[in-house]
């Protein structure tokens, strides 16, 4: 039996940007209570966007969902995306390079302010799973909830105001300060461990996109392994997210179990307008299968 992960993020066009030019001020805001005002709080000082990669221990705030979050790695995968794929002109930004029907995206694997992402409520499914290294344990799954996926785009780079920028419990352990250097902070060798021994779960291969009427949907699969298992329960993931120009952006995991070592998912969402009529929103298809598998099939044909 195969496992696997899904990341599944919908977007509407009305995508909110920031207008801020470094170096101004990033202020935080606090509401202590109804009957009090508003406290604002120094975090940092922007800068500017970068159209090279983020090294590991950037600090940055999240374009869409507004969490302060620091880098941890970065995977370059291959985009998909339906709607580029059926015209004959593509635009790539320049973090995006053509291949084909498909190019090269840069996803960061990062670490979440655990107080900010508190914010986010229902909008944001964050967290990152993998198998247990002990295969006796058919049906746990590993959750760090402090983590999550960004794409470069949605990355704004900041200097912190302090040597503590973000709250998570894991930052001691994954990265050291270094304030005389840029970025401020390196990874440890027990985060290089530590990912090294999960790569096969965290590793990003592939992004899928297809937009429907302006709502995009984009789908990160991951292969987490393989387990001998007489599961057979339906994979049903039920979710009732809002999207509005208020809160335009909705993301969550989710995880299916399948015998074979290679198929196809898609499917849609079904949205409701305010009139009362439905929209179905498509969820592109993508591959699932096991990476390990498919890599000896390829050597044995090329053999």
């Amino acid at each position: 039996m195969l496992a696997a992960c899904l990341t599944n993020k919908l977007s509407i066009g009305l995508i909110p940007t920031f207008g801020l030019r470094a170096p101004e001020f990033i202020i935080r805001r606090h509401l202590l209570s109804p009957s009090r005002p508003i406290k604002l709080e120094l975090i940092g000082h922007l800068q500017k966007a970068s159209e090279s990669l983020y090294e590991p221990g950037q600090i940055f705030l999240h374009k869409k969902f507004g969490y302060r979050g620091i880098v941890l790695q970065r995977w370059k995968g291959k985009l998909f995306d339906r709607n580029l794929q059926s015209t004959k002109s593509v635009e790539l930004t320049s973090h995006e390079s053509a291949k084909g029907e498909e190019s090269e995206i840069n996803v960061y694997q990062v670490l979440t302010d655990q107080s900010d992402t508190e914010i986010c409520n229902s909008a944001l499914k964050h967290g990152i799973t993998f198998l247990p290294d002990d295969k006796r344990a058919f049906n746990a799954i590993y959750i760090v909830s402090e983590m999550d996926y960004v794409f470069h785009d949605d990355i704004i780079p900041y200097v912190p105001q302090d040597v503590s920028p973000i709250r998570n419990q894991y930052f001691s352990e994954f990265l050291l300060s270094t304030p005389d250097k840029d970025p401020p902070f390196i990874p440890t060798d027990h985060l290089r461990r530590w990912i090294e021994a999960r790569k096969q779960s965290l590793e990003v291969t592939s992004i899928h996109r297809e937009v429907t009427e302006g709502i995009q949907t984009t789908v990160m699969p991951f292969y987490m392994g393989r387990r001998v298992t007489e599961d057979r329960k339906e994979n049903d993931v039920r979710y009732q997210p809002v999207l509005s120009p208020e809160c335009p952006v909705f993301q969550y995991h989710s995880h299916i179990h399948f015998p074979v070592e290679w198929a196809h998912m898609w499917g849609t969402f079904r949205f409701e307008r305010h009139n009362g009529t439905s929209l179905d929103v498509k969820i592109p298809s993508f591959p699932l299968y096991d990476p390990t598998s498919y890599s000896n099939s390829s050597n044995e044909n090329l053999g």
